[in-house]
């Protein structure tokens, strides 16, 4: 399924408040391209904001899962699909070549469960490598 104007925008939205949290806790990092590294120490302050109660589990996600998707998108030239099952829809990111879809989202809602750091450099090493 192709993605919708109201899934675009709202990537948009999510890219905007995530620029305001890089202000917040990351200000060294502004105007760079998101890079795995540098997203994996976003992960980590942004998980101590949340243990400081500074920002909800939704929102982590929301912002952590779209910088994720949005990295593979610029970096890698996947593109942003919505994709609709019987549980309902989801954002993911496609590799135009291979159809290989990350669900960006869930990989961070694991790792914030699992409180599991440094994941992202691996993970765009993984994919790479498929």
């Amino acid at each position: 399924m192709e993605t919708t104007n109201n899934a675009l925008v709202w990537i948009e939205e999510t890219l905007k408040v995530a620029k305001e949290w890089e202000i917040k806790i990351m200000p060294e990092t502004l105007g760079n391209p998101v890079v795995p590294k540098q997203l994996d120490f976003f992960f980590i302050r942004i998980m101590t904001a949340k243990d400081k109660n500074e920002i909800s589990r939704d929102a982590l996600i929301a912002i952590v899962g779209t910088l994720l998707g949005q990295m593979f998108v610029t970096n890698h030239g996947y593109l942003w699909k919505v994709i609709e099952d019987s549980m309902g829809q989801d954002l993911v990111v496609e590799n135009p070549i291979n159809k290989y879809q990350l669900f960006p989202f869930s990989v961070v809602q694991q790792r914030v469960d699992a409180r599991e750091v440094g994941f992202i450099t691996k993970l765009e090493l993984m994919l790479l490598s498929m």
